[in-house]
């Protein structure tokens, strides 16, 4: 009896010795992670925007940890950094002497009553006529307009709503004529953009005949004008970034004005907006002229933060992660000083992927590299249009075809859900094993690895082919030059984009899991005997989470 109980206390004292480390070892990293995310999302950054002094110290802090890290210096003349020039500007919405050309949209037509004559009627911008450009880029367009319903399309059914809006402004309502339920996505505005310039059309025009554009902050109130779309107005006087040269983006206009509409349909025996249309593309139709101007131009600059380890083949498998954020919430535009208390910490979005490469880079200086090496990169400007990463495939540090693919990691710290959907459902639990990998459609190989990759994790993750990264931040710029992409996804919650983004909220078990993901899909694609293909043909339907 004794006999067998000593043996059992040594095979017991054994298994906890060889345990031991490794909860020792798991304890350093959530405790590295939480050092980390608590830093980024500290009132001393203020929500890490860019370009500034903010995103400059935590550009400088990643360079650093690289560097103590024992990782190469990726860029030859520059170290761990690579600087992003920025041209700044604002949008010109209101006329002054000194800027004397703002923002405005004009309609004009035949005169349905008096051929040969026509009618002319200008919008400045914040006159129930709004856009919201992303690039900065001047633009003076003019386009003959479509009528295009609700902008619905429907393979399933047939339906195309921007059936003959090819080259021509498309003009849509609002919403869906479909039951509830039955449009979904496809009646959200972003779809319908889509859509628009998928089918040719030069520009969208949303009628907004709900008014929730409509110029006076409490009418906007009484119409239940969401509080993002508020947030738009309140901030277009904030200064735009953008990369230098850039090409105007697709036009996305919401006019609404009912004296305009009134005389349409009164003055030439009309009875909606859409029916004039339809009658004066014999006398050349309705056009609408945009013209869009900015003001206070000034060029300045971001870093991305560059590092490398060589493996034994001369290839590398890229991860990357932003770590810009929104910075501070400016209550009144003009009060910047009594608002610096108040910040998007950015904790899941980004803090939680700079952290989680940082964990990786030191996962990897501590290996054998039999395979391919690895570069790491914290790209600025994410949020402002993925401008960092679009500098950086367009400057790369080593060949491009050295470059086999790339793993983006945005949003990896948090229990969220796999759909918006169900964020807001009332008594909804986000499941803790879900999380989300999106590849290439058109690299079907990504999906055999992945499976590889997550067989030893305990993650119940949704492996899905895209078409477009376009939802996915910095992925998006590796896929539309041809390089193979995942970005891995932990789920949506309701804290995006708000001050509510805090490091408390974080689920680091969670994390390191998907961190342990992000880390055997790099080894695999740095040991994949053969490259991995890249052939545009290969789409799949598309299914877009939101």
């Amino acid at each position: 009896m004794k006999k067998n109980f000593k043996k059992n206390l040594l095979y017991i004292i054994f298994v906890i010795i060889c345990l031991c480390p490794n909860l020792t070892y798991a304890d350093d990293i959530v405790d590295q992670l939480k050092s980390d995310i608590n830093y980024l999302c500290s009132p001393e950054l203020a929500g890490r925007d860019v370009p500034g002094v903010y995103g400059d110290k935590v550009a400088l802090w990643v360079a650093d940890r690289f560097d103590k890290s024992g990782l190469q210096p990726a860029m030859a003349d520059t170290g761990y950094i690579q600087q992003v020039p920025f041209v700044q500007a604002k949008l010109n919405t209101v006329w002054s002497n000194d800027y004397p050309e703002p923002i405005q949209l004009t309609f004009f037509g035949p005169n349905l009553n008096e051929v040969g004559s026509d009618w002319e009627a200008t919008f400045c911008w914040g006159n129930n006529f709004y856009i919201f450009p992303r690039r900065i880029a001047p633009l003076d367009t003019t386009f003959k307009v479509a009528w295009c319903g609700y902008g619905i399309v429907d393979k399933a059914s047939g339906r195309n709503d921007f059936t003959g809006a090819a080259g021509k402004a498309a003009m849509v309502l609002p919403g869906s004529d479909l039951p509830p339920g039955k449009a979904g996505h496809r009646a959200l505005i972003p779809f319908k953009v889509a859509a628009a310039e998928r089918a040719g059309a030069r520009m969208l025009i949303v009628l907004d005949t709900k008014q929730e554009y409509v110029s006076d902050s409490k009418a906007r109130e009484k119409t239940g004008f969401s509080s993002k779309l508020i947030e738009k107005i309140n901030t277009a006087g904030n200064p735009l970034i953008d990369l230098p040269g850039s090409a105007p983006d697709f036009p996305t206009v919401y006019f609404y004005d009912s004296k305009l509409l009134h005389s349409i349909t009164t003055y030439n025996y009309i009875e909606n907006i859409e029916q004039y249309i339809e009658s004066a593309a014999q006398f050349g139709g309705l056009r609408a002229s945009l013209r869009v101007t900015y003001k206070n131009y000034v060029n300045t600059h971001g870093y991305n933060v560059v590092a490398k380890l060589d493996g034994a083949i001369p290839e590398y498998v890229i991860i990357g992660a932003h770590y810009d954020h929104l910075g501070i919430v400016l209550e009144s535009k003009d009060n910047v000083e009594s608002a610096i208390e108040s910040y998007y910490p950015g904790a899941d979005d980004n803090a939680s992927g700079v952290a989680g490469l940082l964990e990786i880079c030191r996962r990897w200086v501590n290996r054998d590299r039999t395979g391919r090496g690895l570069i790491a990169v914290s790209f600025t400007a994410e949020e402002d249009g993925r401008l960092g990463s679009q500098w950086f495939m367009n400057h790369l540090p080593v060949p491009r075809e050295s470059i086999v693919a790339m793993v983006n990691m945005d949003e990896i710290g948090r229990c969220g859900f796999s759909s918006m959907r169900y964020v807001h459902q009332k008594d909804a639990v986000p499941d803790p094993e879900y999380a989300a990998a999106y590849y290439s459609a058109t690299s079907p190989e990504l999906k055999d690895i992945l499976v590889k990759s997550v067989s030893g994790v305990d993650l119940d993750l949704n492996i899905q082919p895209v078409n477009s990264f376009s939802h996915f931040g910095d992925a998006g710029s590796f896929h539309d030059k041809q390089i193979p992409t995942v970005n891995l996804f932990s789920g949506f919650h309701s804290d995006y984009h708000s001050p509510r983004d805090t490091p408390d909220k974080i689920d680091y078990e969670k994390m390191s899991r998907m961190i342990d993901l992000a880390d055997q899909l790099l080894v695999n694609l740095s040991q994949v005997s053969d490259r991995i293909g890249f052939d545009p043909s290969n789409r799949v339907k598309s299914v877009i989470p939101h």
